[in-house]
């Protein structure tokens, strides 16, 4: 899997640490300071009591304490946000095996935030607290192990925590077990279930599922076509500021579908989403800068857009730096330049990019191709700059 992502999930995490606390009071004590008072305080979201009522606590060395600590350290409630103090608070509850903590300390080293970035350290937390049932640091931990960080790969072991944490009402597990049913990942392809895990996770405000649902709607995969659905949820991811749900909104009102036609609605959500360097709007913005969809053509913008998108890995967009080279627009023509570039494009996926370095390769001599083929091969985001 490429999705990569390390949501704090703060909400969850609140109603977990919570809960916890609310059972372990009864057992509290011997720990100095007012360790109920505070921990009551930290139930009822009265941040700048809790935090004066649990130093003492946590200092003496309680983990409850602490873990609260640390929470509201990390969240910026009660007191002004220290990621620093946070992950030395964290570490103090985790080392005692709060469960909470944990997960919590696996996520600033996922980040690197707050500590020196550690996926090895990330992977060792979230286990340690999966371990325990806490259902976000098992979808952390399918993820790392579905991608091999911190970790080796292990596809069986990523579908065990990934479906474990799904079946606990994670949003991000369910998400996870939605893209790879819908891709076939480690699983049986089934778009069905793919819609049914989507949309657990998208009901939870999963931003990427969101965007995920709107665009099976929108196609017709998994579920009956529904433009005014995909509408809905491209909304709805775009609102929590996922560039996809932008896109996707974008593409709709382009369109025409499900919606009255409005290319300046269009144009100003993929520029909202280019903005957050989405590849797709940065391609697309590419192509109407090209051609004069909407704007003034600029062929330097359009390359300059093409080029980030493929920085970032997007098919399409190396294949439309290829047009540009082979056509001579705004450029040298160079059909070995041109080559390479549908070589990048055919390497990320592009299907059209195959087919346009198939047609060129009459054009050029065995060397020409070699090397165009190394140069390809050798390529680097950092190229582009």
């Amino acid at each position: 899997m490429k999705t990569r992502t390390f949501p704090v999930q703060i909400k969850s995490f609140l109603f977990l640490f919570v809960s916890l606390s609310v059972l372990l009071l009864a057992g509290c004590g011997g720990s100095g300071g007012d360790l109920e008072g505070g921990l009551a305080a930290y139930g009822r979201r009265e941040w700048a009591t809790a935090f004066n009522k649990l130093q003492e606590p946590a200092e003496a060395g309680n983990a409850d304490a602490q873990a609260a600590l640390a929470y509201m350290y990390d969240n910026g409630t009660g007191v002004r946000r220290d990621a620093r103090a946070a992950a030395k608070w964290y570490e103090k509850a985790a080392q005692q095996g709060n469960a909470a903590a944990q997960y919590s300390l696996g996520l600033l080293y996922a980040k690197g935030d707050g500590v020196t970035f550690d996926a090895k350290q990330a992977a060792n937390w979230f286990d340690k607290a999966a371990a325990q049932d806490v259902a976000g640091a098992q979808a952390q931990l399918g993820l790392m192990y579905a991608e091999g960080r911190g970790v080796a790969p292990d596809d069986k072991i990523a579908m065990k925590w990934i479906k474990k944490a799904a079946g606990s009402g994670d949003a991000l597990g369910q998400y996870l077990l939605a893209v790879r049913y819908l891709k076939g990942e480690g699983i049986a392809k089934d778009s069905k279930q793919a819609m049914f895990w989507g949309i657990k996770a998208a009901r939870q405000s999963n931003a990427a599922a969101e965007a995920m649902v709107a665009t099976m709607f929108r196609d017709g995969e998994g579920t009956a076509q529904d433009y005014k659905q995909a509408f809905e949820w491209f909304e709805r991811a775009g609102q929590h500021g996922e560039s996809k749900g932008k896109v996707g909104l974008a593409n709709l009102y382009q369109k025409g579908l499900g919606v009255p036609a409005d290319p300046a609605k269009a144009t100003a959500l993929y520029q909202s989403a280019a903005g957050q360097g989405d590849p797709a709007a940065l391609w697309v913005l590419g192509v109407r800068y090209e051609t004069g969809d909407g704007v003034t053509v600029d062929i330097e913008q359009a390359r300059n857009m093409y080029r980030q998108a493929a920085m970032k890995g997007y098919g399409p967009a190396y294949t439309s730096i290829g047009k540009l080279f082979a056509g001579g627009v705004g450029v040298t023509k160079d059909y070995v330049e041109a080559y390479k570039y549908w070589r990048l494009g055919e390497n990320a996926g592009d299907d059209n990019a195959k087919k346009l370095r198939l047609s060129i390769e009459p054009r050029l001599n065995p060397d020409q191709i070699s090397y165009a083929i190394a140069a390809a091969a050798n390529w680097t985001p950092a190229s582009e700059k």
